[in-house]
């Protein structure tokens, strides 16, 4: 959490570079055209290659909708995943006025999980702020607050919706987001939160902006590093 004194803006005007850690304001130099003129939303298509469960070993081929806007915060996500050829997975990621919610469905319709509360609200946030790096101006909206742990790491405060949540950037030698990490719970029935990392690579330009073409996800299950999901964006599209 942020320190007690901390005060956390509204959200009413976009924050500028001055007050950034370093390496956060050379990554922003970099990543977008106009700091000025602030992402609004993006639309993309993800491949996906995903493990279902641990010690699974064959990766699944999937693939992904996903759009976000980030005044105010939200996104959606819809993956889909065939199996055997005549089964088809649906997950639904869905983030909203502060609010989270995630459900699965198994063809013909069957919903197997339908997942909402506190702790998937948290979830969904933490996730947003990761995925920061497909919409770099949101590093400086007013709902977010840095702190710099070290010279190339940096800490992001999310407060939205009366919840407030925290992640770790790691930079590269070149100022870029290689690797975000935070902890967030495995699933709704977890009582602790797990270790939760993305490295991300392969940094493309889009109508201008720099972001990582490559994405790697990790879960820290305790006796594994769980490499569960691999994920390319396509057909990239944003509004300013």
């Amino acid at each position: 959490m942020c320190p007690p004194n901390t005060i956390l803006p509204q959200p009413t005007e976009f924050t500028g570079l001055q007050s950034l850690p370093f390496a956060v304001s050379q990554w922003l130099h970099q990543a977008m055209p106009d700091i000025n003129r602030p992402i609004q939303s993006i639309k993309m298509r993800q491949q996906l290659k995903m493990m279902l469960h641990p010690g699974q070993k064959k990766w699944d081929d999937a693939h992904a909708y996903y759009a976000a806007q980030t005044h105010p915060p939200a996104f959606n996500w819809r993956a889909e995943l065939r199996l055997f050829s005549i089964l088809k997975i649906t997950t639904l990621n869905h983030f909203e006025n502060g609010r989270g919610n995630a459900r699965l469905y198994c063809s013909p319709g069957l919903c197997m999980e339908n997942e909402k509360g506190r702790k998937i609200d948290e979830s969904s946030m933490q996730r947003f702020l990761g995925e920061m790096v497909w919409y770099p101006s949101f590093a400086c909206s007013p709902w977010v607050q840095w702190e710099e742990l070290s010279y190339k790491v940096a800490r992001a405060y999310f407060e939205y919706g009366g919840l407030q949540v925290y992640g770790d950037f790691y930079f590269s030698d070149n100022w870029l987001p290689e690797k975000f990490i935070t902890r967030r719970y495995y699933g709704k029935s977890n009582e602790k939160r797990s270790l939760w990392m993305t490295k991300l690579h392969h940094y493309q330009k889009h109508q201008g902006v720099l972001i990582p073409e490559g994405v790697k996800v990790y879960w820290d299950l305790g006796d594994e590093l769980w490499y569960w999901l691999k994920i390319k964006p396509e057909e990239i599209e944003y509004q300013f």
